[in-house]
């Protein structure tokens, strides 16, 4: 037993994340602009993405319209046929479709309706009628049959899944590759995108699907800041999406593409639900609930009619939301499945709607689909609830994947059997003196025993990728660790805690931390613990300060990421605007710069500074009023707020405007009570989202 070698650790991940961020804002900021002002189909998509919100489900007629006119422009005009009937100009026919196109003085006069185009008129209807009734269902074009769509699940990223649809002779020998002048549209792939923010946290070494699309493609720069926040239905088209990176990290001088083998793709970003409710027992599956369900399909019948009305042929899916998310996998798989399957909402379905015609979709343009899944046991997950009639296949690159995976599954299992050898070992121990050295009480001389005993297996003999794993398990709070002493070490949260909101938490902070739950004592064990410690304990959590002048934290304050300040936001609550303003310039806002600059003094590499502003609870006017404008719809009044402080805030330095956040607190009563636990709107008009301000806010800074 034992490891033959020593064993490489990595570096801690904290460490790995600032190196990854690294290289991104080199790709970002130095890579990609080159390419775009060189490359003009690139830089035309780019500037050519738009935000389509809420589409429509595609009549027959606009569908037959869409295919024809795509077909009609690939094809250079192949078989496209005119058709003059008596009275009814020249008409363009390809297969079923017309298209009028009156021309000349026949033109003037049907749109004239004046003098003698009258008894025109009574021609035309006349020989229409005609035409119309000597009509029969043998002379119309009979539908071209259903084709059989083909769907696949593929161990793999989203990037090698578009290559293999766009280039397939190259993966498949017996695949034969097309040479033809026809211009066959771009692969489109979905980006399960951040609703909050272009491009995720790409600029923070984050590794989810976005930020590794946005790192190897020319996506990023079409995903303008006034696009967001995202639609809850619909997303962003973005054209010619150039891919100049393959899968390989960005640290790999291979990754990067030679200019003869880029590609295009188009690209379609969206945002899933976040942190949804589950329902269920302890002991069973949780599930979405109904509402959930149905706005989970909605989403994805969305992005379907998206890449449907752009005439897209061959998609690139995935696991949507199933990740950080938190949706469970076994919902998304039937939501794919029923959109797919052209099954109705249910919402279209109900007694409301029960007499009105519901049209199925069945997506005819889309012939190939492929759910592009990194995560194998996911994948298996995903088929298996998608009917289980598609078995996951092995994509390329998936082999490393593997391999890690069944290491990892080895040493796990090794594991579990140990423990269970030890307490099948423990419950036959008969004697006394050894039950009293193992159990509870004799702990302590059992600890200093083994000290001296070498052949023992300490903490450090653990592989450090296993160590990192539980120094982010143990040292990873939710919500805020609030910071009221000058001691570096006095790391102990308080029961205010639960009125502070950090950034991407919900309307309720989760439950406080009770004493003792971060093992600060594990820091102070030696100075390799605390070297690998420090990192993760300062860079992933969010420290909160009541006031800027108990900032002091020592030596770990280079490692604080996330920080939340304090100001006094009682003059944000006047009833007049005028008074408002006064306040604002006068107090609010120099207290916010002031607190600001504190904090980017002490925290040199701060990337978020949340600064929360509790709604009084006797205050008559809970809502700002620059932000109480009635018969307005909540992206007005948000518009509206973001003018009104636009010419009010002033900004010292870049950096501020990039990590600064200001966020209005629920006030307590029935408000709180109604967003515990959900992220929906109150539906009482007295109340109002909370978040209209952080969002205002925020648009002010865009605009900036």
């Amino acid at each position: 037993m034992g490891r033959t070698e020593k064993s490489q650790g990595l570096a801690p991940l904290a460490i790995r994340k600032d190196i990854r961020a690294k290289q991104a804002r080199h790709v970002i900021n130095k890579i990609v602009p080159a390419i775009l002002a060189s490359n003009a189909r690139a830089r035309k998509g780019a500037d050519h993405s738009e935000l389509i919100a809420d589409p429509g489900c595609l009549g027959t007629a606009e569908k037959e319209g869409i295919r024809s006119k795509d077909h009609a422009h690939a094809n250079g005009g192949e078989d496209v046929g005119y058709i003059k009937r008596k009275g009814q100009g020249r008409r363009k026919a390809k297969g079923g479709g017309v298209e009028d196109e009156y021309l000349g003085k026949e033109d003037g006069a049907w749109d004239s309706g004046k003098g003698k185009a009258k008894g025109k008129d009574k021609r035309r209807n006349d020989s229409l009628e005609e035409d119309l009734s000597s009509l029969t269902m043998a002379q119309i074009a009979p539908l071209s049959p259903k084709k059989e769509r083909s769907i696949r699940i593929i161990a793999t990223d989203t990037l090698t899944a578009a290559h293999m649809l766009t280039h397939p002779s190259l993966y498949n020998p017996a695949t034969p590759s097309k040479l033809s002048n026809k211009k066959s549209p771009n692969t489109c792939i979905l980006n399960m995108a951040s609703p909050l923010r272009p491009g995720g946290g790409v600029l923070a070494g984050a590794t989810s699907q976005e930020e590794y699309l946005c790192a190897r493609t020319t996506l990023l720069p079409s995903l303008k800041e006034n696009f967001y926040r995202l639609p809850e239905l619909g997303g962003i088209y973005t054209p010619d999406v150039l891919v100049f990176r393959n899968s390989l990290s960005l640290g790999d001088n291979r990754g990067e593409l030679p200019p003869t083998k880029r590609w295009y793709i188009d690209v379609v970003s969206a945002g899933m639900l976040r942190f949804p409710e589950l329902e269920g027992e302890e002991d069973e599956v949780k599930r979405l609930g109904k509402k959930d369900r149905q706005l989970a399909e909605a989403k994805i019948r969305a992005v379907l009619r998206i890449m449907e009305r752009k005439g897209v042929e061959k998609v690139v899916l995935g696991a949507w939301g199933c990740g950080a998310y938190g949706n469970p996998v076994k919902d998304i798989a039937e939501a794919f499945q029923s959109v797919l399957d052209g099954v109705p909402s249910s919402s279209s379905t109900s007694k409301k709607n029960k007499n009105r015609h519901v049209e199925h979709e069945t997506w005819q343009g889309i012939k190939q689909v492929i759910f592009a899944i990194g995560n194998r046991k996911m994948a298996n997950d995903f088929a298996a609830a998608f009917g289980g009639a598609i078995q996951v296949e092995a994509g390329p690159g998936s082999e490393a994947t593997e391999e890690e995976e069944e290491e990892e599954d080895t040493v796990t299992e090794e594991l579990r059997t140990k423990i269970q050898e030890m307490e099948s070992q423990l419950s036959q121990v008969w004697n006394p003196d050894l039950k009293a050295r193992l159990g509870r009480n004799g702990s302590i001389e059992w600890i200093a025993s083994a000290k001296n005993d070498e052949q023992k297996m300490g903490f450090l003999d653990l592989p450090r990728e296993l160590r990192d794993l539980i120094y982010e398990f143990a040292f990873r709070a939710e919500g805020a660790i609030l910071i009221y002493s000058r001691d570096p070490y006095a790391v102990r949260p308080l029961a205010k805690a639960m009125n502070i909101r950090h950034k991407g938490s919900g309307p309720i902070e989760p439950e406080p931390m009770r004493n003792g739950q971060i093992p600060v004592a594990l820091v102070r064990t030696c100075r390799q613990l605390y070297a690998e410690c420090s990192p993760v304990l300062y860079g992933i959590n969010t420290f909160a300060f009541w006031t800027s002048s108990n900032l002091e934290l020592g030596a770990p304050s280079r490692l604080v990421r996330h920080v939340i300040g304090a100001a006094d936001p009682r003059d944000l609550f006047k009833k007049h605007l005028e008074e408002v303003s006064y306040w604002w310039k006068r107090r609010f806002w120099p207290d916010v710069l002031r607190t600001s600059r504190a904090m980017l003094e002490r925290f040199p590499n701060l990337e978020t500074l949340t600064i929360p502003l509790k709604v009084p609870p006797n205050g008559q006017i809970q809502r700002p009023v620059f932000l109480h404008v009635v018969n307005k719809t909540r992206e007005q009044r948000v518009a509206l707020a973001a003018s009104w402080m636009k010419p009010r805030c002033s900004w010292e330095d870049e950096r501020l405007r990039r990590c600064l956040y200001l966020e209005v607190l629920p006030p307590p009563g029935s408000l709180r009570d109604q967003y515990t636990g959900s992220r929906f709107v109150p539906e009482d008009d007295d109340d109002w989202d909370v978040t209209e301000f952080a969002d205002a806010f925020q648009l002010m800074k865009n605009l900036t």
